[in-house]
C-alpha cells in the first residue's frame, strides 16, 4: 500500500515540469529584433549624434574658422533654429550665431542631432 503514494509523487515530479513549460510560463528564447529597419526611419549615428550634442550644448566662445562660408552656414543654422520646439528656445543657443565657427563635420553633426533629438516635436 505504500507503493501508491510513492508512485504518485514520482509521477508528479516527472509530469509537472512538462506542464509548466507547456503552459507558457517560461520563455525558451527572447524575441528577435526586426531584421530590417522600418521604412522612413533614420538610422542614428552615435558618434555624429554625440558630436552634434556637444556643439549644441557647449556654451564656450568659439573662434571663426578660416575658409568657412559663414553665409551658407548661417542659412543652414537658421533652418535648424526653426526646427527647435519653441519651449526649448529659451535655454538653447542662438544657432545662427555659430555661423563661421563650425567645421563642415560639426555642422552636419549638429543637423543630425537636432533632427533626431527633436523628432516630431516641431
Amino acid at each position: 500500500m505504500r507503493t501508491f503514494p510513492l508512485f504518485t509523487v514520482l509521477a508528479l515530479i516527472v509530469i509537472l515540469p512538462g506542464v509548466a513549460i507547456a503552459s507558457g510560463s517560461s520563455v525558451n528564447r527572447p524575441p528577435r529584433p526586426p531584421s530590417q529597419q522600418p521604412a522612413g526611419e533614420v538610422r542614428l549615428d552615435n558618434q555624429k549624434y554625440a558630436l552634434g550634442k556637444q556643439v549644441f550644448t557647449t556654451k564656450k566662445k568659439r573662434r571663426a574658422i578660416a575658409g568657412i562660408d559663414a553665409g551658407a552656414q548661417a542659412a543652414r543654422l537658421r533652418e535648424l533654429q526653426k526646427q527647435l520646439p519653441s519651449r526649448d528656445n529659451a535655454g538653447t543657443p542662438h544657432l545662427p550665431a555659430l555661423a563661421g565657427t563650425l567645421t563642415n563635420e560639426e555642422l552636419d553633426a549638429l543637423e543630425h542631432y537636432v533632427a533626431n533629438r527633436h523628432r516630431g516635436a516641431r
